[in-house]
């Protein structure tokens, strides 16, 4: 799915569902675990701020206020959406990718 497809179906789950947001290293973690058995990158709820290459804001409006970037990254001001990367080495760290390219995604609840 592209990154919009994903965020639509992570909240046709219910009100208070949308793409995953990172606020720790311990949820970090926990989701980099879940990404070794797949080895496939997955959307998070992460995205550029319209017209802002060094700012990105979080799909749920919650704070950005923790990061895991690959080495390089965020590197293109026209990839606009992040991914959390699936193949080793770099399992678990984040890309910024097109938001029309297909991905798996990571949907969240929330409280």
């Amino acid at each position: 799915m592209t990154w919009q497809e994903a965020r639509e179906a992570c909240r046709k789950k219910g009100p208070n569902h949308d793409l995953v947001s990172v606020h720790s290293k311990k949820e970090q973690m926990f989701l980099t675990s879940m990404l070794a058995y797949s080895k496939k990158s997955a959307w998070i709820g992460l995205k550029r701020a319209e017209g802002q290459y060094h700012r990105f804001i979080w799909s749920d409006n919650s704070r950005f206020d923790f990061d895991y970037w690959a080495p390089r990254e965020p590197n293109s001001y026209i990839d606009g959406c992040v991914e959390m990367m699936g193949e080793p080495p770099s399992a678990g760290k984040w890309n910024d990718r097109k938001c029309i390219r297909k991905a798996a995604y990571i949907c969240q609840r929330y409280k």
